[in-house]
């Protein structure tokens, strides 16, 4: 009887450690995929900067790594979108993306999104650095909500009307920011959000991205 109760011991055992290795396996199956993919995403990477026009290469240095690069699925642009961008639509963040067309960059963005717990109906933005106060006229702000929270959010074509701000916002430690719709509402700058929005300025003029 214990003789049994050993060999059933002993082969309960053993398949508890195939089972085992067999999901270690599939794990560093699973992460050397990740690995591949993540090394396939940054060669790609490299190569759209290596093609680009290069006006500033110090700066390109500086800042390629600060940057992700996205897709578009339907117009198959690529667009640069800050890493310091929220994960979703709902979070609250102030971040630059820009496109990249003909190996330069070509259309520059400073995307806003406000989530809270009560409607603004924001129809413009405006920026308090050291003192001065900037304007930002969205074409469209897009609104949603769920489970008791709102937000609304939109993205800021930056064309030469806006150098006044981008130049400011160089110099700037620190800001506020004022969302005017039928409400209104102040929040503080973070330094690490004027640091995004000046490393998107920077970069783009980096590779070659105009005002007009």
């Amino acid at each position: 009887m214990r003789k049994i109760l050993f060999i059933g011991i002993t082969v309960v055992a053993g398949i508890a450690i195939i089972i085992l290795m067999v999901k270690t396996v599939e794990k560093n199956a699973l992460q050397n995929q990740k690995m591949l993919a993540v090394k396939k995403a940054e060669r790609k990477n490299r190569d759209i900067i290596k093609n680009a026009i290069v006006y500033d290469s110090a700066k390109i240095a500086a800042f390629r790594n600060e940057f992700k690069i996205k897709v578009d699925e339907f117009d198959k642009d690529t667009i640069f979108v800050h890493k310091g961008s929220p994960k979703y639509i709902n979070q609250n963040g102030i971040y630059p993306a820009f496109k990249f067309v003909n190996n330069r960059a070509d259309g520059l963005y400073i995307n806003i999104q406000y989530c809270a717990d009560d409607w603004l109906f924001i129809d413009k933005y405006q920026f308090l650095l050291d003192g001065e106060s900037y304007d930002l006229i969205p074409f469209d702000v897009q609104r949603d909500n769920g489970e008791g929270e709102i937000w609304e959010w939109s993205s800021i074509h930056m064309d030469a009307g806006y150098i006044p701000f981008l130049e400011a916002l160089k110099v700037s430690k620190k800001g506020k920011i004022r969302y005017v719709g039928k409400y209104s509402e102040v929040r503080d700058l973070s330094a690490s959000q004027i640091k995004r929005l000046k490393e998107g300025y920077e970069y783009y003029a980096a590779m070659g991205g105009e005002l007009k």
